[in-house]
């Protein structure tokens, strides 16, 4: 009796291949085969699923760094606050001068004795009575410390030298 050549190399042996396709080969499921077709479907909606997760990462990307940009603007606004804040919080103060110093001129005004109403602090304008006026014009302070420093100290600098040179 012959046996078949396929079978005399023994499994996974070089020799002919079979007439009839088998299931389980590699060959099969990526060259087409039986089950090609649903492969295919298999391969297409792996494809969309990988393209729908790198627009998302792309989205998630651009998210963080809008996400990142109003942090910056939150912390700014923050600061803001803050100032504002410690402004609102001096008015007490500032009002509280205001009253000290009206006090002070109403002490030392000793010829002043009508029975006029005191001024409010909230009244704003001339005095329309005899008294006189607490503050008649605003002073306003630098906030640039240091740059209004150096620039004293150009101008004085700048003074010494015109004086010098009209001494000579």
């Amino acid at each position: 009796m012959a046996q078949r050549p396929s079978a005399m190399m023994g499994p996974g042996g070089a020799g002919r291949q079979s007439m009839y396709p088998q299931t389980n080969n590699p060959a099969n499921i990526m060259f087409g085969g039986p089950s090609s077709s649903a492969n295919q479907a298999r391969l297409i909606s792996k494809q969309a699923e990988l393209e729908g997760l790198r627009a998302l990462k792309d989205q998630s990307a651009r998210m963080v760094k809008e996400l990142e940009r109003l942090a910056e603007k939150v912390d700014i606004m923050a600061d803001g606050g803050d100032s504002i804040a410690s402004v609102m919080g001096s008015w007490q103060g500032v009002f509280r001068a205001i009253q000290i110093a009206r006090a002070a001129t109403d002490a030392n005004s000793s010829a002043d004795t009508s029975t006029e109403e005191d001024d409010d602090l909230y009244t704003y304008g001339p005095a329309t009575t005899s008294k006189p006026a607490l503050i008649d014009t605003m002073v306003r302070l630098p906030l640039d410390l240091d740059g209004a420093i150096s620039r004293s100290k150009d101008d004085g600098a700048a003074d010494s030298s015109a004086s010098v040179s009209a001494s000579q």
